[in-house]
């Protein structure tokens, strides 16, 4: 260190390193990163968790701060459960198509060890909607064709408006044959 009378000092310093025996993980979402829809909220779920005879055992009551700067969490301060897990959940904003949650968790344990952990959960916008115009449709059992429909929605300047792009939409069926497993929709 150099002192302002110009002169200088050192000194030592010693920290004990100790192999870590907690773990600090994302639980939920399951995917990172995930979808999101912009108007729906997304739980998420941090868990820590100690190594006791070979096994993780959870944590319970330890401090979680989250924090985003891409919408709205409903608590940013959470103590971990009876499962060690912290749960929130998570509102992106409506201007925005990427979005991350971070989590961070500092406590020192029962023999003054100092854990320090940060964990990241990142989102992507689901910029479409695909919806049944008739959630239920009465079918006969005589081998005639029968159809459904639906709407497609894009999210748009903060609310959802019907498609007007010609999207193609693949259709899955469980139970029946479709006639085509394909469609182009135009609006």
């Amino acid at each position: 260190i150099l002192l302002e009378d110009g002169r200088t000092w050192h000194g030592d310093a010693t920290v004990e390193l100790i192999l870590d025996d907690y773990q600090f993980s994302k639980a939920l979402p399951e995917d990172n990163p995930t979808e999101i829809y912009p108007d729906e909220s997304q739980d998420v779920v941090f868990q820590l968790s100690k190594l006791v005879n070979g096994t993780y055992q959870p944590c319970q009551g330890q401090r979680v701060h989250l924090d985003t700067q891409d919408g709205t969490l409903e608590s940013r301060i959470v103590h971990t459960d009876e499962k060690g897990e912290a749960t929130t959940s998570f509102t992106i904003n409506k201007d925005k198509s990427t979005a991350s949650v971070y989590a961070h968790c500092v406590f020192d344990d029962e023999q003054g060890i100092r854990h320090d952990y940060g964990e990241n959960v990142e989102f992507y916008v689901i910029p479409y909607k695909l919806e049944a115009t008739n959630a239920k449709v009465a079918v006969k059992n005589d081998g005639s064709e029968q159809r459904c429909w639906f709407n497609l929605y894009e999210y748009q300047n903060g609310k959802w408006e019907e498609c007007k792009k010609e999207v193609e939409i693949n259709f899955e069926a469980v139970g029946v044959t479709l006639s085509k497993s394909s469609y182009k929709y135009n609006g």
